[in-house]
């Protein structure tokens, strides 16, 4: 069986990104994998400011992918979550894709340019720089976007 890898922030835009990954794992009967990648340094504040555990903090986390995953319209379809942390989001991802053997990654990107991009860097930039497998980008700037962009990266 086939998998796809959903990488998301859990923001208000990751709804539109697990859509188009529940859509297409749908149409090709793939394992769908929901994917959200902590800063330490993030969790580190959150668990002192919330006096959480860190277990109950990733159980939050997946709850949150899990719940996403269903609002999206997985109901059927074979679905796993996974929290993990790490500085460097897109090489998270990226190792993780090769870790569960993912056909294709999909994720979302704000499109900034010029300077916000030079100072905030591109996850899905460092994604598609380096994937050696196929990689489904769903431009964020509106929630009406008809279809998401494809780009396909070659193995290196």
């Amino acid at each position: 069986m086939g998998r796809i890898l959903v990488a998301v922030d859990l923001s208000e835009s990751s709804a539109l990104v697990t859509s188009r990954a529940v859509e297409l794992a749908r149409s090709m009967q793939f394992e769908l994998i929901a994917l959200h990648v902590y800063d330490p340094d993030v969790l580190m504040q959150t668990l002192a400011d919330s006096g959480m555990a860190l277990d109950q903090y990733i159980d939050v986390l997946q709850s949150d992918l899990l719940r996403l995953t269903a609002s999206a319209g997985a109901v059927g379809l074979r679905i796993r979550a996974e929290v993990t942390e790490g500085h460097a989001v897109g090489a998270t991802i990226l190792k993780t894709a090769d870790r569960i053997g993912a056909d294709l990654i999909v994720m979302g990107t704000h499109g900034r340019t010029g300077v916000w991009r030079t100072i905030l860097g591109s996850v899905a930039e460092d994604v598609l720089r380096h994937a050696v497998r196929p990689v489904l980008i769903v431009p964020l700037r509106s929630a009406t976007v008809p279809a998401p962009a494809v780009s396909r990266a070659s193995a290196s």
